[in-house]
């Protein structure tokens, strides 16, 4: 079975306000696996735990419209797509993803006229949803696009491969290494929580992109009841720099509506950051950054413990 087929067959549960979107392979493995359970299966918490934020980092007040978001001078988000391969409990886009908000749909002829408007933008970040979901063909496109303009450096931020490791297969391995040297850089940013993701399966799919002139790099949310341990984090960041990975961001938790039972307070966050300095190399220790509910960006909490 391929990764499209895999992807079809993952059933979307509607039956609650925020729907699951579980993959079999993933929900298979919740038996032996809370850690798993918890991100990706729904908890009434999420009706019960007051608070949050709908757009708790302002997506809205930065978008430009047709999946723009220009938070930072030299670079932009943009969403390709609203589809993701799993629907994550804790996603800081739940309730945008959810009732389809506008601002996220894509327009290629838009980003093709806001780059050509902006030559202060060098990067174009692609997020989501997901753009690995993407067929090889509509992501040619989007690399194409950004070719067409001064665009230097591309960043894929995903989660399929973790839900559909099948994902990276040949046909994309092949279009990564037609673009590598078309840019002065593209970025894979694999995000990861947990050991328990990162399968045998996993591992050999991601291990295959090292064999390109990219940069592997990693991002984490730091979760409540999920990896809220220094060890946990430890073993989980090891393991991805074994595997030729570098740990780029540990996101402290946004204040999702919704969310909220995942959440713990920035005190909280930078003892166990503090707690991992100590039993972790500075090489497998990514930056602890949070994001502003202002649309300021990401600022780092580690100043705070200085």
């Amino acid at each position: 079975m391929n990764w499209q087929d895999i992807a079809r067959e993952t059933k979307i549960n509607s039956q609650y306000l925020y729907p699951e979107k579980i993959p079999s392979s993933i929900k298979s493995r919740f038996t032996k696996s809370d850690a798993l359970k918890r991100q990706f299966e729904f908890s009434p918490q999420e009706l019960e735990v007051p608070g949050g934020n709908p757009d708790p980092i302002g997506d809205e007040l930065k978008s430009q419209g047709g999946g723009i978001i220009h938070r930072y001078q030299n670079r932009i988000l943009f969403t390709p797509t609203q589809a993701c391969p799993i629907n994550c409990r804790y996603c800081f886009r739940k309730n945008e993803l959810n009732q389809g908000h506008k601002f996220l749909s894509p327009s290629l002829k838009r980003l093709k006229k806001y780059l050509s408007e902006h030559p202060e933008v060098d990067e174009v970040i692609l997020t989501g949803g997901d753009p690995l979901i993407l067929s090889d063909s509509k992501i040619k496109e989007i690399l194409d696009t950004c070719l067409q303009s001064h665009i230097k450096y591309v960043r894929f931020h995903t989660r399929t491969p973790i839900a559909i490791p099948e994902r990276l297969d040949q046909s994309f391995l092949e279009l990564i290494r037609n673009y590598e040297s078309k840019f002065k850089r593209i970025f894979f940013v694999l995000h990861t929580n947990h050991v328990d993701e990162l399968t045998q399966p996993v591992l050999n799919k991601i291990k295959n992109l090292q064999n390109f002139n990219i940069s592997l790099l990693t991002q984490t949310v730091l979760l409540k009841d999920v990896n809220d341990q220094p060890q946990a984090l430890k073993e989980l960041f090891e393991l991805l720099v074994e595997t030729g990975f570098t740990p780029y961001y540990l996101h402290h938790p946004d204040k999702v509506k919704g969310a909220m039972h995942f959440y713990l307070s920035e005190e909280e966050g930078m003892q166990i950051y503090k707690e991992l300095r100590k039993i972790c190399s500075g090489w497998a220790i990514p930056h602890y950054i949070v994001d502003s509910p202002h649309a300021y960006g990401k600022k780092l909490v580690i100043n705070q413990l200085i």
